[in-house]
């Protein structure tokens, strides 16, 4: 079981070739042999607002019992406490996404409401950076989430799963006795990247910890794979690619 716990759907200024729609990304994932995923919506993060594009994602999802959709939350829109409660009705979603990188916040405005997503019974994804910083347009530059911030908030919310999205390995590896200190605290390999990124993060003790994700569309499923394929023995793979997020996220009730 291969699960993927970082694609993604819709359009990215910086992305050529339009919309990628949910059946596409799926089909993508499907054909490099990824069984589940957990998908986002790319257009939320410009929204001020995130429910339109939230409900258009849990709709499109509906369609595909192998994808569970990840919508995105805002502490300083006043309908927040609606928009979870709605998404969490839904009965598609495991997890939902903060963005404070494209938000007026940080991470300790959204205190009240990761007490609100644990009694929902959802975990909470941080990204700490959508795109890379060289592929951003010089005028419109997103500074990334220290990923110690998201440590921070996940010492705060003991009781929450965290998963720490985006995050560089140098930054993972650094924080790596604080995340084996937080039973509930994850992150993603998406942005792993780097000769032996996701080998040396296993090494520092974070297999158990470490979610396979591929930032698919805006980055190469193949890359995603590889790094823990061609890096790690057969144990480690497999923990990494699917029995992580099983445990962490997919069987949650």
């Amino acid at each position: 079981m291969t699960i993927d716990a970082n694609a993604a759907t819709g359009h990215w200024p910086s992305r050529p070739g339009g919309r990628a729609t949910v059946g596409a990304v799926w089909r993508a994932l499907a054909a490099a042999g990824i069984d589940q995923a957990f998908v986002s919506s790319l257009e939320s993060a410009w929204c001020r607002n995130p429910h339109a594009p939230n409900a258009k994602l849990i709709e499109d999802c509906g369609d595909h019992p192998e994808l569970s959709p990840v919508p995105t939350l805002d502490p300083t829109v006043h309908t927040w406490r609606d928009e979870l409660a709605h998404v969490a009705r839904s009965g598609s979603v495991r997890m939902v996404r903060l963005l404070p990188a494209y938000g007026p916040y940080d991470l300790e405005d959204a205190d009240e409401m990761i007490d609100e997503i644990r009694l929902a019974g959802l975990a909470v994804q941080v990204q700490t950076r959508l795109d890379d910083p060289r592929r951003q347009h010089p005028l419109a530059q997103v500074p990334d989430v220290p990923a110690s911030a998201v440590v921070a908030l996940a010492r705060r919310h003991p009781a929450t799963t965290v998963v720490i999205g985006g995050a560089r390995g140098a930054e993972l590896r650094a924080a790596a006795a604080e995340i084996l200190d937080l039973k509930l605290l994850y992150a993603d390999t998406s942005q792993c990247d780097g000769m032996d990124g996701v080998k040396l993060l296993c090494d520092a003790g974070l297999t158990d910890r470490l979610l396979f994700a591929t930032h698919y569309p805006l980055f190469e499923i193949a890359a995603g794979l590889r790094r823990v394929l061609d890096d790690l023995d057969d144990d480690r793979a497999a923990a990494l690619l699917g029995q992580n997020a099983a445990r962490a996220l997919w069987r949650r009730s």
